[in-house]
């Protein structure tokens, strides 16, 4: 073999080594070194005796592996460790956030008690989303108004449904497909039109289901989002988009197509308003006078001819909530104070949900002291103002409320994550609607 250049591990001389040689002297610092015979590395050699040198290289290779390896896994247990643990906190920290920011939109979380028995969250995860007043309807023709409104959920996807509620019971009686994200449907508008159920979102879509099974009918676009819908025939509404621009779809098959101004508009009632009843009428009070003890803001009416109720506060003095009854020339018949007991323990003001039914007027109103804090709901009668009955909703008073509406002789409110019933002759709570 030829001879190979190597350097002395000792003091980096450059030595001449023969191909075959096992040992090689540093002609420098006299430094003797073996010959590894695979790299032909040269090592130096620990002073063992001859007879055991070769056993002692083999040994010494074998101790370095075990080293090498140790410090391999101690170099990958101090690097995955550290990412580990940020993982670990990094999920957990997001999982907060997550939740934090559901809990604060009302959705998830620990929903008010009565919302978890009455439709609210219910038992295959979805919650009942309140952002905007139920629709009442008789789904099944029991001779009940039924709720139809959305449901959430989150636990596999964030997703919205259609959903109708039976008035009866208070458990759902159908529910859509997926028509889209809770962030996706949030500004839309939920509308029910003869026999089907129409939900038209802030995009120009437009999805179709039959009102007795929440069956898809079709699916259809709007070069806008709407802004009103009203009805055409049977067979079609108008529907007014926010560029002023009117559009006709059919209920049958969605065709949708360019239509003109209607003269009147026989509008559809959809969840777009949140603070009073649908199916009642309000309006700002055109009589610029007030009773003795009260200032009439606003009045209420329930159908076109029915009694109208005026809403407003005390005047002079602190601003507790009030309701009086009008005749049809606008005259004060009755008037009450809407809180039940001390009326300064309740918040000021003329805010809180309304509506009527056709032989009482009820509200919403918060104390914000003693044993009765909360929200608690009210009604009098039209005829001569007398309190109905008072009760006390369920929940804490974070609890977001957003609508009240009224179908017969029942009341149910809706909110955020909450849904509830009462017979509105006796205050008692509906089956499948109470806490």
């Amino acid at each position: 073999m030829r001879a190979i250049q190597v350097k002395c591990p000792n003091c980096a001389a450059v030595l001449r080594v023969d191909g075959d040689a096992e040992v090689v002297d540093c002609e420098y610092c006299h430094t003797q070194s073996w010959v590894q015979r695979r790299t032909r590395m040269l090592q130096i050699p620990v002073g063992l005796p001859p007879a055991r040198a070769a056993g002692a290289a083999s040994a010494g290779r074998a101790a370095r592996q075990v080293v090498r390896r140790v410090a391999l896994g101690v170099s990958l247990f101090s690097t995955l460790v550290p990412l580990a643990v940020v993982g670990v906190v990094g999920f957990t920290v997001k999982n907060h956030l997550h939740r934090a920011a559901d809990a604060m939109a009302g959705l998830v979380g620990k929903p008010p008690t009565a919302g978890r028995r009455a439709g609210a969250a219910r038992a295959d995860g979805g919650t009942w989303v309140g952002v905007a007043p139920p629709l009442l309807t008789d789904v099944n023709g029991d001779g009940i108004a039924d709720l139809v409104g959305r449901v959430r959920y989150v636990s596999d996807g964030d997703r919205a449904h259609i959903t109708a509620v039976s008035g009866d019971t208070g458990k759902p009686l159908w529910e859509s497909a997926r028509i889209g994200t809770y962030s996706d449907t949030l500004q839309g508008r939920l509308a029910v039109v003869g026999d089907a159920v129409l939900f038209a979102g802030a995009t120009g879509s437009v999805t179709a289901v039959g009102l007795a099974d929440g069956k898809p009918r079709f699916a259809a676009s709007l070069p806008d989002r709407p802004a009103r819908l009203c009805r055409k025939d049977a067979a079609s509404v108008a529907i007014e988009t926010a560029d002023g621009r009117w559009q006709e779809i059919s209920l049958i098959d969605g065709a949708v197509r360019r239509a003109r101004k209607p003269s009147s508009c026989d509008r559809v009632p959809d969840d777009e308003r949140n603070e009073i009843d649908p199916a009642v009428s309000a309006s700002r009070s055109a009589r610029r006078w007030s009773q003795p003890g009260m200032h009439v803001a606003r009045e209420l009416r329930r159908g076109p001819g029915g009694p109208a109720v005026g809403i407003g506060w005390r005047r002079p003095g602190t601003a507790v909530p009030m309701v009086a009854g009008l005749d049809p020339k606008g005259r004060v018949t009755w008037k009450a104070e809407v809180p039940d007991g001390d009326p300064l323990a309740a918040r000021a003001g003329s805010g809180g949900l309304w509506t009527a039914t056709e032989r009482l007027v009820c509200a919403t109103y918060e104390r914000t002291g003693g044993s009765t804090e909360g929200v608690h709901l009210t009604c009098f009668e039209l005829e001569r103002g007398a309190r109905a009955w008072d009760v006390a909703i369920p929940g804490e008073r974070s609890t977001v409320l957003t609508s009240l509406v009224a179908a017969g002789d029942r009341v149910y409110l809706s909110g955020w994550g909450l849904l509830l019933g009462l017979d509105a002759r006796t205050g008692r709570w509906l089956p499948g609607l109470g806490p």
